[in-house]
């Protein structure tokens, strides 16, 4: 156990220099995957921990895409954002980033893929975003 709180301290401290791959790297062979996923999504680089879940096999976490989703909003990227939401089964947040642009072949998309007993709100969500456009076949 001394030994894995060792290496654990040992790849911390890498990160705190600003050696993130260096840390990474360390958290990796020291069988601290999650650890390095958590470095990696911290500095919003969501790319190397996608890279890293996937070559570990680690079944892919909606809270990273939750969390890089989040940070695309708030950057601008709105539509990388609505469809990271989207994938993250977070279909509320995605109707409504689309809905505030009137982008309703995307609120469209999102809706038909959804259950009729289970998200019965965001359906709801999606007719007031058809019927405000002026769409009201797509609202019925």
């Amino acid at each position: 156990m001394r030994n894995l709180n060792d290496q654990w301290l040992v790849g911390e401290i890498l990160a705190y220099q600003g050696k993130y791959k260096e840390s990474a790297a360390h958290f990796v062979k020291n069988q601290l995957v999650d650890k390095a996923i958590n470095l990696y999504t911290t500095l919003k680089q969501f790319k190397e921990a996608n890279d890293l879940i996937k070559k570990h096999g680690n079944k892919s976490d909606p809270v990273i895409l939750m969390k890089q989703a989040e940070y695309l909003r708030d950057t601008g990227q709105w539509k990388e954002a609505a469809e990271l939401f989207a994938q993250a089964g977070r279909f509320r947040e995605a109707i409504e980033i689309y809905g505030k642009r009137s982008v309703l072949d995307s609120i469209m998309e999102v809706c038909k893929n959804l259950d009729k007993q289970k998200n019965k709100a965001d359906i709801e969500l999606c007719a007031k975003y058809f019927r405000q456009a002026g769409h009201h076949t797509f609202a019925k």
